[in-house]
């Protein structure tokens, strides 16, 4: 289980509801695109209606909380 506490906060943005609302339970996630080979990186939180929102965060802030 993550330790959330020491999670920084973040906003999100819930399409369903379209507002937007700030949590510090999200995991990271990451995908490589096929063609140029890069990473991106995605911080990944429940929204309040129970969708998932999905947020791009820069490597250094990946790297430094995960």
């Amino acid at each position: 289980m993550e330790d959330y506490h020491k999670m920084p906060k973040l906003k999100f943005y819930d399409v369903k509801k379209k507002k937007g609302f700030t949590t510090n339970k999200f995991v990271f996630k990451t995908r490589r695109n096929p063609k140029t080979k890069r990473m991106t990186y995605f911080a990944v939180a429940n929204a309040p209606s129970g969708i998932k929102s999905w947020r791009i965060v820069s490597k250094d802030f990946y790297l430094k909380n995960k």
